[in-house]
């Protein structure tokens, strides 16, 4: 009905972020399966309109991408995100999530073979450019050992770990050398 789902704390209106459920994942999964152009054709406007708004509505002043508050994360009340007084529902704009930016990256290159497989040849530089900017704004929230988040407030990566901190290599973000270190920290 166009009604929103979650309304931050603070009156803004919250969607569900790229990172959860991985729906580039899905849908790229499913058109190698089953490639159908007239599905794609349906899917790939909508696909882009949706990255488009969270460009335009979840991107702070230092061009980093947020989650409005941890509902929108999918993560209600993460401890990732820090103290949330107000709950899943607290602002949480300071934080940029190392698993938003690779769903970001992903995407992106998604769009940008959904774009060669449709021949939108116009569109396609646009969406590797973006995926090279988010995959290289991931390699940023590397620390040495994992991938952290970002806190503007204290200007520093955070020391919170989170299963959710392997979507870069889940999401095939991550450099090799960066997915054997996260394996051996794993085995360890």
């Amino acid at each position: 009905d166009g009604s929103f789902n979650m309304v931050a704390a603070d009156g803004s209106a919250c969607g569900t972020a790229p990172s959860w459920g991985c729906p580039w994942l899905v849908a790229a999964w499913l058109w190698r399966l089953r490639p159908n152009a007239a599905w794609m054709s349906e899917l790939y406007p909508l696909l882009a309109a949706y990255l488009d708004w969270w460009l335009a509505e979840r991107r702070g002043a230092d061009g980093g991408l947020f989650y409005a508050c941890s509902w929108e994360s999918g993560q209600d009340d993460s401890p990732r995100f820090g103290a949330q007084p107000l709950g899943g529902g607290h602002p949480v704009r300071h934080i940029r999530p190392a698993d938003l930016y690779a769903a970001f990256a992903h995407a992106c290159h998604t769009m940008a073979e959904f774009a060669t497989a449709l021949g939108h040849a116009d569109e396609i530089t646009r969406w590797q450019a973006l995926a090279q900017e988010w995959t290289d704004r991931t390699q940023v929230l590397w620390n040495g050992a994992r991938f952290a988040d970002f806190d503007t407030q204290t200007g520093q990566l955070t020391a919170q770990d989170d299963a959710m901190l392997l979507a870069p290599a889940a999401l095939g973000v991550a450099a090799p050398a960066q997915v054997a270190a996260l394996r051996a920290a794993i085995a360890a």
